[in-house]
């Protein structure tokens, strides 16, 4: 039976419809990105096990400042919201996951670390609160970017930088050691986000019928459905 449990949304949701660069045609570094008011991405999300749609979301940029970025999130049950990002588009307070509660990171959740180059890497430790869950949980994030791809989601095909990330939670009980999420995305600098985000969470049960187990939760994939840029 598959267990459900603190799962990292992970974060910024959103969509693409600009068209992709040639194949093979990728910069050597990619920039932090300049975002204006009134960009905004469309997002689908699915179950990884049985392709169920769980949620649709769309993100735009809204007023921009030095210190932070203003995102207004409306959902398919015509909800909005505010979040707020670093200016290179970090979470820091995002309605995030499979039922879109509140998530606070502290600092922020260091998604992106730039300029992005393949092989490049990061760690940093970080707090998250998620609403409804009690005391916030102490996490330690580190990435790499593996290289380029290319991919296809319902926004089109793209040529994407891979990045993939280990976040070990500190959310140890009596009966199971911490969590382990493991997330991939594929970023494209031409929409200044991700196309496509899929992330695993598992843990190992300390005791029971089967000593050490590995006991796997939610498998979640993100998908870029719609990119429009500002007007």
């Amino acid at each position: 039976m598959r267990l459900k449990f603190f799962s990292i949304p992970l974060v910024l949701l959103l969509a693409a419809c600009a068209s992709a660069p040639p194949a093979g045609v990728v910069p050597d570094a990619v920039a932090e990105p300049a975002f204006t008011r009134g960009e905004s991405w469309t997002y689908q999300l699915r179950d990884g096990y049985n392709d169920l749609l769980l949620r649709t979301y769309r993100e735009e940029i809204g007023p921009v400042s030095g210190d932070f970025l203003s995102v207004w999130l409306s959902d398919d049950r015509q909800t909005i919201t505010d979040e707020s990002y670093t200016p290179d588009g970090n979470a820091i307070d995002v309605r995030a996951g499979r039922a879109a509660l509140p998530v606070r990171y502290t600092p922020y959740y260091p998604a992106y670390v730039f300029p992005l180059q393949v092989r490049s890497r990061w760690k940093q430790a970080l707090l998250i609160a998620r609403a409804g869950t009690g005391p916030a949980i102490r996490a330690t994030l580190q990435a790499k970017v593996d290289g380029w791809e290319r991919v296809r989601v319902a926004a089109g095909e793209f040529d994407a930088l891979k990045i993939q990330r280990q976040i070990y939670l500190d959310d140890e009980e009596f009966w199971r050691w911490g969590t382990t999420v493991h997330e991939t995305d594929w970023y494209v600098p031409a929409i200044k986000r991700f196309v496509k985000r899929e992330d695993k969470s598992e843990f190992i049960e300390k005791s029971g019928r089967f000593q050490n187990n590995l006991r796997r939760g939610d498998w979640t994939i993100v998908e870029l459905q719609q990119y429009r840029p500002a007007e």
